[in-house]
């Protein structure tokens, strides 16, 4: 069990991982990043997202206030938290299934 742990986790690196470095935001974070900015605080860019729309997905709004807060608009804080997100996702199905 501990090795097939293992090979997720290395999996996920290797896919993941590996190009960390050399990525960026897209079109559609920034939208999101000006958003966030004009809210000035976590709480701040909730709200914001929230009444540009992005309420129908409640769980966003805490997830990009907080990578905001986190990492501002330097993109390797996000491509971080998103790898811990997969490889915990990963490791998570793994374990049920």
């Amino acid at each position: 069990m501990k090795r097939a742990l293992l090979a997720i986790l290395l999996i996920e690196l290797a896919v993941f991982g590996l190009f960390r470095g050399q990525l960026g935001f897209y079109h559609d974070d920034w939208v999101l990043l000006e958003f966030l900015t004009e809210g000035g605080s976590f709480w701040g860019g909730m709200a914001r997202l929230a009444k540009a729309g992005f309420a129908v997905r409640p769980l966003n709004l805490p997830q990009f206030s907080l990578f905001h807060a986190v990492g501002g608009l330097n993109p390797l804080p996000y491509h971080l938290a998103m790898l811990l997100l997969e490889i915990t996702q990963g490791l998570l199905l793994y374990s049920l299934l």
